[in-house]
């Protein structure tokens, strides 16, 4: 019953037949509210906001070839 409640195929297996049909009953009298993208969506909203890729950092001269990059103003934690 999760998989029809976040809109999801499932796979049910079971060798009694009687519980099947049970099973198969309770599944059909799930109602399930319509699907709504932003419920859904998971996505880390930071990884979805705009990049800059590093090279184009070279390129047009913010950073030079060597320089220390410091994280999160730490100097003790440093990329190089």
């Amino acid at each position: 019953m999760v998989a029809k409640k976040l809109h999801r195929q499932l796979i049910g297996i079971e060798l009694d037949q009687n519980y099947i049909a049970v099973v198969q009953q309770r599944i059909e009298d799930q109602t399930v509210a319509e699907f709504d993208v932003q419920v859904f969506e998971v996505r880390d909203k930071k990884r979805l906001a705009p990049r800059i890729a590093f090279g184009s950092l070279l390129e047009n001269g913010l950073i030079a070839p060597g320089q220390q990059l410091y994280f999160r103003g730490s100097f003790s934690n440093c990329a190089g």
